[in-house]
């Protein structure tokens, strides 16, 4: 005789997190996705992954440079 071991009625299983590509600098003395210390990389990881590698000293994060804002525009006065 078996059982069926499912989630309780009204609970969902996790989803798997999925994972997205992100860009790097190569900090450590590791090889990173075949790129060395100094190179950038882009890699398709986790949070969890990503969490590892930077904690683990290897990458760094690549500092996304702020979009320009333009200045508002200024409405002329209305004519009479």
């Amino acid at each position: 005789m078996s059982f069926l071991r499912a989630a309780p009625p009204g609970r969902q299983p996790e989803r798997p997190e999925e994972a997205r590509d992100r860009t790097y600098v190569v900090v450590g003395p590791r090889e990173v996705g075949g790129k060395t210390k100094g190179e950038e990389v882009t890699l398709c990881l986790t949070d969890a992954a990503e969490a590892a590698l930077i904690e683990a000293g290897h990458v760094e994060p690549v500092k996304e440079a702020p979009q320009p804002v333009a200045p508002p525009v200024k409405k002329a006065p209305p004519k009479k």
